[in-house]
């Protein structure tokens, strides 16, 4: 063996990762730092003892080695192990409504992140509609939460529920959250946004653009902070931008192609650093 360890076909391995894209859409390049090559050969070899002999004797040779979604992991994996993709495939579950399935949102978070995004949504939609008994949302939802180990669970409210019912979302929230919590799950508010300053909608509802921001943020830093969950503050971008005519739908409500984009790179960013932030 002259002192070396083979890691697969040499070269064409290693070309073989750097083609590879990673979880959060990034360029495996750019986690290949935090790998010096002895635990590179390490990881992998430990992957290949695991696929073939199970979790229990990787852990007994290998005990440094934490499994889940660490990126030196999922290199390994997603580079020489294919067929574990789909058994370690992150999984998120959004509920809420138009806001989310609007231009193929959760397609979108699924590109950006390498996940399985599915959506339990409806048009109008509030968060207390999920576990009202009587209504077929929560029959779908309870469905869903029983199917898979979630590991996100996005939620977002009616785009006038957070203060036009506060009572009834905070109370959603609380719940919602102590279900993702209980079974595993990290929950994230995703935070949306004031409708479109000077559009029709607006001026026929004679709301104020800036206190109906102020509101809805403030509402939703609320519920994160009361609940211990993530926020993806896409309201607060949409206030800011230098072109937020650009992140809306002719509507003056709902999101542009643009907005929906801009809206999953956020929620897909606060996930991605809640999972760097695990391996600190």
């Amino acid at each position: 063996m002259n002192g070396r360890t083979s890691v697969g076909n040499g070269s064409s391995d290693f070309l073989k990762l750097l083609r590879v894209r990673l979880l959060f859409n990034v360029p495996v390049l750019r986690y290949y730092s935090i790998l010096s090559v002895p635990v590179f050969v390490q990881c992998y070899r430990a992957e290949q003892l695991r696929q073939n002999n199970g979790d229990a004797l990787t852990e007994k040779t290998f005990p440094r080695l934490r499994y889940g979604y660490d990126p030196r992991i999922i290199i390994l994996r997603r580079a020489f192990c294919p067929e574990s993709r789909e058994r370690n495939k992150m999984k998120i579950l959004m509920l809420g409504n138009s806001y989310t399935f609007f231009n193929d949102l959760p397609v979108k978070l699924a590109e950006l992140t390498g996940a399985e995004v599915v959506g339990n949504l409806r048009g109008g939609a509030c968060l207390w509609q999920q576990l009202d008994p009587n209504d077929d949302l929560c029959k779908k939802c309870s469905a869903l939460l029983a199917q898979k180990d979630w590991d996100y669970i996005v939620l977002q409210e009616h785009s006038r529920g957070t203060f036009e019912f506060p009572k009834e979302f905070f109370d959603a929230s609380r719940k919602l959250c102590m279900i993702a919590r209980e079974m595993g799950a990290t929950p994230v508010f995703y935070c949306t946004w004031a409708y479109q300053r000077g559009g029709k909608l607006i001026t026929d509802m004679k709301l104020d653009h800036d206190e109906m921001f102020r509101k809805i943020n403030a509402a939703y830093h609320k519920a994160a902070e009361d609940n211990n969950a993530l926020i993806a503050d896409v309201g607060a971008r949409f206030y800011t931008d230098e072109d937020p005519d650009s992140l809306f739908h002719p509507d003056g409500s709902h999101p542009s192609d643009k907005g929906s984009a801009l809206a999953a790179s956020i929620i897909a960013d606060v996930i991605f650093k809640n999972e760097e932030s695990k391996q600190k």
